[in-house]
């Protein structure tokens, strides 16, 4: 069985639960203002310190996403070793739930 830690959310801070998946490496959170997505333990800490219109606009993109998909939220490179925070759809089928 999954161990589910309730958590508040990193995108609205209001009371939401997670439980890890693929090897630890995400989070799948189910928010019930949210809904539900997968964040890393990287793109979780770059959060704690992001404004609160930009984390708005994120709850309103995890809300936006299709029936079909997963928003899934991770750091990644841009150019050189510059990180930035890359938000897709991506279709259920390809996640680990």
């Amino acid at each position: 069985m999954t161990k589910t830690t309730i958590q508040d959310c990193p995108l609205c801070s209001g009371g939401a639960k997670y439980y890890k998946v693929d090897y630890g490496r995400l989070k799948y959170f189910h928010c019930p203002k949210c809904t539900y997505y997968q964040i890393s333990d990287q793109a979780e800490a770059n959060l704690e310190n992001a404004p609160e219109d930009w984390k708005r606009s994120l709850s309103k993109r995890a809300q936006d996403t299709p029936e079909t998909h997963l928003m899934v939220l991770s750091m990644g490179s841009k150019s050189g070793s510059t990180k930035e925070l890359l938000c897709p759809y991506v279709p259920k089928s390809e996640c680990q739930l």
